[in-house]
């Protein structure tokens, strides 16, 4: 089973504190479904995949988003997981991040 691998990950990638907003590990630490996202390049079609702080706010700001998936893993980039977490911590509600 891959999940707990998975969680792991979100640990690394956005610290849980006390007060950290967490929607998709609590709805499954509560035996619920949680719906989230691939996140989309900010990039052109064809070019290499960007992600950018204002894409981050857009995507925490939905209220049908309790996770976004940051997918790495064909080149990981510690500056893409930053600028994802510094644009998701302006948002009100913020979705869990994965990275894989």
């Amino acid at each position: 089973m891959r999940r707990p691998f998975l969680l792991a990950l979100v640990a690394l990638a956005l610290p849980v504190t006390a007060t950290a907003q967490t929607p998709a590990l609590d709805l499954w630490k509560a035996g619920q479904a949680a719906f989230g996202m691939f996140v989309p390049s900010d990039a052109p079609r064809g070019q290499p995949p960007r992600h950018t702080e204002a894409g981050a706010r857009a995507l925490g700001g939905s209220s049908v988003l309790d996770y976004l998936f940051l997918n790495l893993e064909g080149g990981y980039d510690a500056e893409a997981v930053r600028v994802m977490v510094a644009g998701l911590k302006g948002s009100a509600r913020r979705p869990t991040l994965l990275v894989r």
